[in-house]
């Protein structure tokens, strides 16, 4: 048997210069890393990894721009992984059927090829929860699992 875990965290803040527009940025991995486990009969593996620091700048135009419960998002961003020095670009859709149920599909640029990623997310008061889908080949595919607390506003 055998088992991946990563766990990170990030810090980020936003702007909304307009209505319906939205440019963000943020810090992300100050976690432990992935951690590799493979336990057989006669011996057992561990092996960890540190996850790359890394810097994301994005944009999200909401549609209808006049509300705070948009109905459309179009989000394109771009991501600067430390020690790596290339950027890994992103684009998608985010549709809410209802006010709680996001579905997402979108782009994302991984090594030197580009993957579809599909997922949804669940929006409460101040609790947020995430799912994204993404294959990187036949063999290897991706589940991510994210959940946040909204704080608000500082400014």
């Amino acid at each position: 048997a055998s088992a991946l875990w990563a766990s990170t965290a990030l810090i980020g803040l936003m702007y909304y210069p307009v209505p319906g527009v939205s440019y963000g940025i943020t810090y992300q991995t100050f976690g432990p890393g992935i951690t590799y486990q493979a336990q057989g009969k006669r011996q057992s593996l561990t092996y960890e990894q540190q996850l790359p620091q890394s810097l994301k700048i994005g944009t999200t135009f909401r549609f209808p721009s006049n509300t705070n419960n948009p109905t459309a998002n179009i989000l394109l961003s771009s991501e600067l992984l430390f020690g790596q020095e290339k950027l890994r670009n992103r684009a998608g859709i985010e549709i809410w059927p209802w006010r709680e149920l996001a579905l997402r599909i979108g782009f994302a640029e991984v090594d030197s090829a580009t993957v579809l990623r599909a997922g949804f997310g669940f929006l409460t008061q101040n609790l947020q929860f995430d799912y994204a889908y993404f294959p990187l080949s036949l063999h290897e595919r991706y589940h991510q699992i994210s959940f946040g607390i909204l704080v608000g506003r500082l400014f």
